[in-house]
């Protein structure tokens, strides 16, 4: 579609830009949907991994298992958990400017086929010139699939964003449960269970974002 419009008469002052910034766009749109599978695929592979160590955690929280000096074990299995944690952040927001470099693009792009298309209506009611219908059809439905591409790009980035804040938020959380345990490094282990039970709202992330 990019070489047609590039090369018709309709667009002759902006077919260049507009064939530029479709290919752009497409390249655009490659690329954040290859972030977005590392998305889901990595957000599945945290949750695992958060169920597994948070699950353990609470099983030697069991009186019958808990032993003197078991800080050391608590303050790995969290440090690993805020490592990965800080990853999959670190990915979301690369695949949520990735989105919205694409969404800029695409607003370009329809903004320039927008206003070829207007030019191209005001020559025919002004000049009576002749274009080819089919091809002013063929635009304009080129157009509204770019739209209906970025309405599911601006509510992807509106999860993106979320799904970013509920895991700052949870890293702050693990953090904290770090922190507490510094001053008792050595000594038998204070927080309970229900602290490690809030932790699992990570499969509240997992409903919403991760699976499709």
């Amino acid at each position: 579609m990019a070489n047609k419009i590039q090369r018709s008469p309709i667009f002759k002052s902006h077919g260049t830009q507009i064939g530029t910034r479709l290919r752009e766009f497409g390249e655009q749109i490659r690329e954040a949907g290859h972030l977005l599978q590392k998305v889901y695929s990595k957000g599945s592979s945290v949750y695992k991994s958060f169920d597994i160590e948070i699950k353990a955690m609470i099983y030697r929280l069991n009186s019958n298992n808990i032993r003197k000096n078991d800080a050391r074990y608590f303050k790995e299995r969290l440090n690993a958990l805020i490592k990965k944690i800080k990853e999959f952040r670190k990915l979301v927001q690369q695949t949520y400017n990735s989105i919205q470099k694409a969404e800029n693009v695409g607003n370009d792009t329809e903004n320039y086929i927008f206003d070829g298309l207007r030019k191209v209506n005001t020559f025919i009611v002004n000049d009576g010139d002749y274009y080819d219908m089919d091809d002013i059809e063929e635009t304009k439905k080129e157009l509204d699939v770019i739209n209906e591409i970025l309405n599911h790009l601006r509510d992807t980035c509106g999860n993106l964003d979320k799904m970013g804040k509920i895991l700052k938020d949870y890293e702050n959380k693990l953090i904290d449960i770090y922190d507490e345990l510094d001053d008792r490094y050595d000594g038998i282990i204070e927080f309970t269970r229900e602290g490690l039970e809030s932790l699992k709202f990570i499969n509240n992330l997992k409903n919403r974002f991760i699976i499709q």
